[in-house]
């Protein structure tokens, strides 16, 4: 069985979100998830992380905080922020 290149990090609270994902990106990737970003930035401080999929909505942080933390600490990482919030659609006038 032939090391799988690049790995992938999922940020996401939502465990169905995280199985399914995983499941799907683990042919092609090393695959790791965290449903927090507290531990999603422990892993990428022990394992080799090409891309992050984060949510926007998180426990203890937003998404763009996750994002402002992921560029300070780690430049290389490419980063793809995702969101399934279904909330009220603001009119402007």
């Amino acid at each position: 069985m032939e090391d799988k290149q690049l790995s992938i990090l999922i940020i996401d609270d939502d465990p169905i979100y995280r199985r399914l994902s995983g499941s799907i990106l683990k042919d092609r990737f090393n695959v790791f998830t965290a449903e927090m970003p507290s531990l999603g930035f422990e892993i990428l401080k022990k394992q080799k992380i090409d891309f992050v999929i984060c949510d926007y909505r998180l426990p203890q942080m937003n998404g763009i905080e996750v994002l402002e933390k992921l560029k300070k600490e780690f430049p290389h990482i490419e980063t793809i922020m995702i969101s399934d919030y279904r909330g009220k659609r603001i009119k402007i006038k």
